[in-house]
């Protein structure tokens, strides 16, 4: 990530940054004017950050600059021209998602530019297209905690999240739930309200404990069922009150890890767990709950125990997990 704020005095990142974009401009325009061959070397500086690239953009493309920049420069000019082109849609053709260089200029772009969110309409549509595409195609998991924070930090200013949202989701890993988590317990009420809204969590209230509680719990949850999480494809696009990740109660009571994105086990089920779960199959919803909640328990603690709990009768070992007699199974 690209976190040092510092910018060394006189280039063009410092300029934009403490004087503004118009600032910026000037002086760049001055340095073409004057000094037109420095220029591709100022903005390959690798302290350049993508709002300052992009504000430049127009006056790069009118001097005939292009070809004087780095790959990374110039790819990340091409998914500009490909998104706005484009709008509301992953970029098409032209763009190489093989080339390393694309894939670079895209992390460059968000992991540079999320703090500039807000710029512009256009820039704004690039930061969302990147992210999609970061966590679609790249399946790129370092810009999670960045997504997260860009989500609230747009959701406080009212704006537009949906695509941000289904980026975030498109990531199908169960661990980016944490990132979301610490909402819960934010002293701003629109973040506690869009974290509730993405964890399928009930709002409990204004009292400031109780919203410590709740992060705990689910932090504690997650950590027990993360194995066991898919994600379903519901979204803000299809519900109001979208499910988006759910626990898969089978898998958990196999104690078998699943795809996310799949919800398949990782490895094959073998013929005496497919027998086990049409078993388990017979119980009431409620009782599978319970065998579930159980049989990780008991997995985890004794897994000799739970290896002979796991073979009998579902009928005994809901008793036995009612009773919670199955962790003194020999």
């Amino acid at each position: 990530m690209y976190s040092d704020s510092r910018a060394p005095v006189g280039t063009l990142e410092y300029i934009r940054r403490n004087r503004g974009v118009n600032a910026c401009k000037r002086r760049f325009q001055e340095i073409i004017g004057k000094q037109k061959e420095a220029a591709p070397r100022l903005l390959n500086d690798e302290g350049l950050r993508f709002a300052t690239l992009f504000s430049l953009k127009p006056q790069i493309e009118e001097s005939g600059l292009k070809d004087g920049l780095s790959e990374k420069n110039r790819a990340a000019l091409q998914i500009c021209d490909k998104v706005l082109e484009e709008k509301k849609a992953l970029p098409g053709g032209g763009i190489s998602y093989t080339d390393e260089n694309v894939h670079a200029a895209f992390l460059w772009i968000f992991q540079t530019g999320a703090e500039n969110d807000g710029l512009s309409d256009d820039y704004d549509e690039i930061l969302d297209l990147s992210a999609s595409v970061l966590t679609r195609r790249y399946r790129e998991t370092s810009i999670l905690p960045g997504l997260a924070a860009l989500i609230f930090r747009r959701n406080r200013k009212k704006g537009y999240l949906h695509d941000l949202i289904w980026a975030f989701f498109q990531s199908h890993d169960p661990n980016a739930l944490r990132y979301l988590a610490p909402y819960l317990r934010s002293a701003n009420a629109r973040d506690r309200e869009l974290a509730h809204l993405l964890l399928h969590l009930p709002d409990i209230g204004a009292d400031s404990r109780r919203w410590e509680t709740q992060y705990r719990k689910f932090m504690k949850w997650l950590q027990d069922n993360s194995p066991y999480l898919y994600f379903t494809g519901e979204s803000l696009q299809s519900s109001n009150q979208p499910e988006i990740c759910g626990l898969d109660r089978e898998a958990k009571y196999l104690c078998k890890q699943i795809s996310p994105r799949k919800r398949t086990p990782v490895d094959p089920l073998t013929s005496q767990e497919k027998e086990s779960l049409s078993c388990f199959a017979q119980a009431e919803e409620s009782e599978q709950t319970v065998l579930s909640d159980y049989s990780k328990a008991l997995h985890a603690s004794n897994p000799e125990s739970w290896n002979r709990w796991i073979h009998l009768p579902v009928e005994e070992q809901l008793r036995l997990a009612k009773n919670g007699t199955g962790r003194r199974l020999v």
